[in-house]
C-alpha cells in the first residue's frame, strides 16, 4: 500500500538528488527558512473504490520554490528541470506510479514565487482480512463404477 507519506518521501528524494544545496521544508515551517528552498505538500484528489479488490488514488504534489532573490529566469529553469526530473512515472517504494499532469504558476503577493503542481494516479489493492473458518476435517467417499 502506498501512502501520501511514501509519495512525499519519494518526491523529496528526487529534489534532494537534483538540488542538494537547496533546503526542503514541509508546510509546518512558516518563517526563518533558508533560501533558496523548496516547500512540499501532498493533497488528496481522489480516493475511490474501483472494485471490491482495488482502490483508485490520485494526489497532487505541490512544490513551492523560494529563490534567494526573485529571479524569473531561475524559476522558469527550475520549472523545466523539475518537469524532466519527475517525467512520466515516479518510483514509490517498489512501484512506479503515473505522473498524469504537470503545471506551474507564480504565487505570492508579488506573483514571484514558483509553485509547481504534479498530479499522480495509481491503483492499490484493498487489504482484506479473511475471517472464514479453515476446514479441519475432510470426508471422502469412494465409489466404484
Amino acid at each position: 500500500m502506498i501512502t501520501p507519506l511514501d509519495i512525499r518521501t519519494s518526491a523529496l528524494g528526487l529534489l534532494k538528488k537534483k538540488y542538494p544545496k537547496c533546503k526542503r521544508y514541509g508546510n509546518e515551517v512558516m518563517e526563518g527558512f533558508d533560501k533558496p528552498s523548496f516547500f512540499m505538500s501532498i493533497m488528496p484528489i481522489t480516493n475511490s473504490n474501483a472494485s471490491v479488490n482495488f482502490k483508485f488514488y490520485s494526489y497532487s504534489i505541490i512544490i513551492t520554490y523560494f529563490p534567494k532573490e526573485p529571479d524569473e529566469i531561475d524559476s522558469l529553469t527550475k520549472a523545466a528541470e523539475i518537469e524532466i526530473l519527475f517525467g512520466y512515472q515516479m518510483k514509490v517504494k517498489d512501484r512506479l506510479i503515473n505522473i498524469t499532469d504537470y503545471s506551474y504558476d507564480f504565487v505570492g503577493n508579488n506573483k514571484n514565487i514558483l509553485q509547481i503542481t504534479i498530479d499522480v494516479e495509481f491503483y492499490d489493492d484493498i487489504d482484506k482480512k479473511d475471517n472464514s473458518k479453515i476446514a479441519d476435517k475432510l470426508y471422502l467417499r469412494k465409489e466404484k463404477r
